[in-house]
C-alpha cells in the first residue's frame, strides 16, 4: 500500500458560480476516492482560495467529518502559490509520501486508473511526472482527444461517472500501451523528484506557461515527463481556465502573454522544444501514427 497525497484547488464564490464549483469539486473527489487510488493511504488536501459559498461549507464539513480531507482556507492567492500551499501543509519534503497527485475540479476518476499509471512509473524510473490519458468535454475543441458530453449543470454524479467509466475503458482499448511526452491534470509526481526539484515558480501567475516552466525544469534535472495512454481520465478544461484567472484579478490574454515572456526569459532555448512538444502532443492520439513511443 503507497502512501498517496492529493493536492487540490477550489475556488468557490459566493453566488451560482460557487455552487457549480463545488458540485465540480465534490465529483472529482468522490470518484478518486472511489477509484483505485482509493485502495492506498489516500490523504487530500484542499487549498480553499475566497471559498465563502454556503454549498461549499456543506461539503467541507461533511468532507471534514468523515476524515477524508484536509482544507486549507486562504483569502487569495495565485495559481502557483496556492498549489505550494497545499504542498507545504502536506509536508511534501517528507520521505513517507510515496508519490503526489495533482488534480483539478473538472476532473472525473474513472474506477481503474491509479494502479496502470504505477506500473508505468516503474517502467520508466527516469519519469518525474506522468499524466494519463485525457478525455475531454465534447464542447472543448481540441479534435485529437476522445470526449463525451458532461453536464455538470443537469447530470448527476452516477450518470457522469458512468459514462466517464465506460469511454476510459473504450480508450485503454484504444489507445493503450502508447506512450508520450504530454503534461496534462491529472498527473502524478514522483516525490524523490519532486523532493529534489522544489515547488512551483510563484513568478509564474496561472498555470499553462508554469506548466512549461516545469517540464524544463524536469528535464534540466535529468527526469522525464511521460503520458500513458494505458489510464485515462476525464478533464472538462473551459470553465477551469477562466476560474483561475479570476483567481489573481487578471484579464486571461495580458496574463497568458505575461507568463509567455515570463518563460521565454528563463528558457531562452525553449523555442524549438517547445514546438516539438506541441507536434507530439498532436500525434500522440492519431492512431496511424507510429513515431509514438509504446509501453511494451
Amino acid at each position: 500500500m503507497l502512501n498517496v497525497n492529493a493536492n487540490l484547488l477550489v475556488h468557490a464564490p459566493s453566488g451560482d458560480i460557487g455552487k457549480f464549483v463545488t458540485k465540480a469539486a465534490s465529483y472529482a473527489v468522490r470518484s478518486l476516492v472511489e477509484s483505485d487510488a482509493g485502495r492506498h493511504n489516500l490523504q487530500l488536501t484542499v487549498v480553499a482560495i475566497g471559498c465563502d459559498n454556503p454549498a461549499f461549507d456543506d461539503w467541507q464539513r461533511r468532507m471534514e467529518q468523515s476524515k477524508l480531507a484536509t482544507f486549507v482556507p486562504v483569502d487569495s492567492a495565485s495559481y502557483t502559490h496556492g498549489r505550494n500551499i497545499g504542498y507545504e501543509d502536506a509536508d511534501y519534503l517528507d520521505p513517507v509520501w510515496d508519490v503526489f497527485i495533482e488534480f483539478d475540479t473538472d476532473n472525473v476518476f474513472p474506477y481503474q486508473w491509479f494502479e496502470p499509471m504505477m506500473d508505468a512509473m516503474d517502467a520508466f524510473p527516469e519519469a518525474a511526472i506522468l499524466s494519463p490519458g485525457t478525455i475531454r468535454a465534447q464542447h472543448w475543441n481540441a479534435a485529437r482527444e476522445p470526449s463525451v458530453d458532461i453536464q455538470y449543470e443537469t447530470q448527476t454524479y452516477d450518470y457522469i461517472h458512468i459514462m466517464v467509466d465506460e469511454e476510459a475503458r473504450r480508450c485503454v482499448k484504444r489507445y493503450g500501451g502508447r506512450v508520450g511526452e504530454v503534461r496534462d491534470p491529472p498527473v502524478i509526481r514522483r516525490s524523490a523528484s519532486f523532493r529534489k526539484m522544489g515547488l512551483y515558480d510563484e513568478s509564474f501567475n496561472g498555470s499553462l506557461w508554469n506548466d512549461w516552466d516545469e517540464i524544463m525544469r524536469v528535464r534540466q534535472a535529468g527526469w522525464e515527463v511521460k503520458t500513458i495512454l494505458n489510464s485515462f481520465v476525464f478533464h472538462w478544461t473551459a470553465w477551469e481556465k477562466t476560474l483561475l484567472h479570476g483567481w489573481h484579478g487578471q484579464d486571461p490574454l495580458s496574463d497568458d502573454e505575461t507568463n509567455r515572456t515570463r518563460f521565454f526569459e528563463k528558457w531562452p532555448d525553449a523555442s524549438s522544444y517547445y514546438q516539438e512538444y506541441l507536434a507530439a502532443r498532436d500525434r500522440l492520439y492519431y492512431l496511424e501514427d507510429e513515431r509514438c513511443q509504446r509501453l511494451v
